[in-house]
C-alpha cells in the first residue's frame, strides 16, 4: 500500500514548454494531425451525400445530370460561336 501526501500533487515549478524528444509522442502527434487533415474530405463527402438523400437522388443520378448539363453547356457555346 502506497500512501501519498497531499503536497506531492502540488507543482513545485511551473510547467515549461520544452521540445518533446520522445519518439512515441512525436509519432502520435504526427498521426493525429494527419488524421485530422484526412477527416475534412470525408466529412465533405458525408454532407454531400446527406444533401443527395434530402433531394431524393442517388450519386449515379447526380453524376448523369451533371454530365448532361456539361454537354448542353458545350452545345450552347458551339451554337453561339457559329
Amino acid at each position: 500500500m502506497v500512501l501519498l501526501r497531499e503536497s506531492s500533487f502540488l507543482l513545485t515549478s511551473p510547467p515549461s514548454w520544452e521540445v518533446v524528444s520522445n519518439p512515441f509522442v512525436i509519432v502520435v502527434s504526427v498521426c493525429t494531425i494527419l488524421t485530422m487533415i484526412a477527416t475534412l474530405p470525408v466529412a465533405q463527402l458525408f454532407f454531400f451525400h446527406i444533401l443527395l438523400v434530402e433531394k431524393g437522388i442517388s450519386t449515379y443520378d447526380y453524376i448523369i445530370a451533371l454530365t448532361e448539363q456539361e454537354q448542353s453547356n458545350k452545345e450552347l457555346v458551339v451554337n453561339i460561336t457559329h
